[in-house]
C-alpha cells in the first residue's frame, strides 16, 4: 500500500510540475500511438471455424484541425491499426475539449467516424487524459478510453458428411449472409499535439 501511495504522489507532483501549455487559436495537429485490446470475430479458411480471440491492435493516427478557443478543437484525421488477422481503418472527425484547473491541464476527446476495412463499420473512440508540457510549441498527450468499431462479417456454416470410409467423408462449407457487429476495445492513446 505504502508504494501505490508513493507512486501516486509521484505522478499527481509529475502533473503539477510539467502543466501544458494553453493552446492557441488556429491550426493544431496531433500524431498518436494507438493502443487497442478487446475481441475479435473472423472466419478461418483453414479449418471452417469461426475465431473469437481477444486481440491487441497497435497503429498509428493522426487528426489536423483548427483550435477555435483555448478550449475547443475541431478536426478530422485517421488511423492505421493492426490486429493479425484484422485491421482498422478509420477516418473520423475528432471533437477535443481542453480544460485547465489551477495547474491542471486535462482533456476530453471524442472520434467519431466510420472504418473502412474488414468489411467496415462505425467508429466511436471516446477517451480522457492529460496534458504534459513538451516544449514552446508541442504537449505530450496520454489518454485512455474505450474504442467501439464496427465490422460487417461473411458468415459461412460449415456441415461435416461422414461416408462409409474416411476416404469418403468429408465437409461442406457454404455462405449463409452477413453480419454487423460492435466490438466495445480499451483504448491506451499517447503523442503529441503542435
Amino acid at each position: 500500500m505504502k508504494k501505490v501511495l508513493i507512486v501516486i504522489i509521484f505522478v499527481v507532483n509529475a502533473m503539477v510540475m510539467a502543466q501544458a501549455k494553453e493552446p492557441q487559436r488556429g491550426y493544431r495537429g496531433f500524431i498518436e500511438w494507438d493502443s487497442t485490446f478487446g475481441k475479435a470475430d473472423w472466419w478461418s479458411s483453414s479449418d471452417g471455424i469461426d475465431k473469437h480471440n481477444d486481440l491487441l491492435f497497435m497503429g498509428l493516427s493522426t487528426s489536423h484541425g483548427f483550435q477555435i478557443n483555448r478550449h475547443t478543437y475541431v478536426g478530422a484525421g485517421f488511423m492505421l491499426s493492426l490486429g493479425f488477422p484484422c485491421i482498422m481503418l478509420p477516418v473520423f472527425a475528432d471533437f477535443r475539449y481542453d480544460v485547465k484547473f489551477g495547474k491542471f491541464t486535462p482533456y476530453a476527446d471524442c472520434r467519431l467516424g466510420y472504418s473502412i476495412s474488414d468489411g467496415g463499420g462505425m467508429y466511436f473512440s471516446p477517451t480522457i487524459g492529460y496534458r504534459f508540457n513538451w516544449g514552446r510549441k508541442a504537449n505530450f498527450n496520454i489518454g485512455v478510453g474505450l474504442t467501439l468499431c464496427g465490422q460487417t462479417d461473411e458468415i459461412y456454416e460449415s456441415k461435416f458428411y461422414e461416408g462409409e470410409t474416411p476416404d469418403e467423408s468429408f465437409y461442406v462449407v457454404y455462405y449463409v449472409g452477413k453480419e454487423h457487429k460492435y466490438y466495445p476495445r480499451f483504448t491506451l492513446r499517447i503523442g503529441f499535439d503542435f
